[in-house]
Formats: C-alpha cells, structure tokens, sequence
C-alpha cells in the first residue's frame, strides 16, 4: 500500500459489569499506519447526508484492524488523530484475504 504514514489510533477496552454496576473500559492510544486522504464527492454524499454539513469525511486504508460505528458491537469507535484533531472512524470494509487483506475506513469530524 502507497502513501502509509504513522498516526495514533485510541481504541477503548470492553467495559465491565459488576454486582449491577457498569464500568467503561479505558482509551488506549497507539501507533497506527494508514494512508488517509479526502474522501470523493460521491462518498461525501453517501455518509454526509443533509444535516450534516457541518463534518468533514475523509477515507483511509490500513493492514491493521479498525473499529467503527456499525461494527462497535457494544464498543465505541475508534478514532484516529489526524491533520491536528481527534476524527471518529464510522464505516470499514474489509478487502482481500491472506497477505493482501486491507481495511478501507471512513473517518468524520466537525469542520
């Protein structure tokens, strides 16, 4: 994969529940490689939709696993510190399999 560049990504361990009461898990940061860049206009359209003018999307590619919105199963997102500030991954997809697999993820913050 071209263009990979080191970030940080902050991933929150699994909470836990005891005698009734939950505890959140807590915010790891650690290095991460990707190669993140602005996402087309077709994709602004398909994951901004109408009321949300106000975020940016941009689209990145990693070896390395990604958590976002719709896979959190309970979890929060990741989020990945980029160009100065802390964006939240909300989409991934998984292509390829073996040596070649890599994970396609989409990430948003507030303009």
């Amino acid at each position: 994969m071209i263009g990979l560049e080191t970030h940080t990504i902050k991933r929150a361990t699994a909470g836990t529940r005891e005698r009734g009461r939950y505890t959140e898990g807590v915010p790891i940061e650690s290095p991460f490689e990707a190669s993140i860049q602005p996402a087309t206009a077709k994709e602004t359209s398909e994951y901004l939709k109408g009321g949300e003018v106000d975020y940016e999307l941009y689209k990145g590619y990693t070896y390395e696993p990604v958590r976002g919105i719709r896979k959190s199963k309970g979890l929060s997102a990741d989020e990945i510190f980029y160009d100065e500030s802390w964006w939240k991954v909300i989409k991934t997809n998984i292509y390829g399999s073996g040596l070649d697999a890599h994970t396609k993820f989409f990430i948003i913050r507030e303009a």
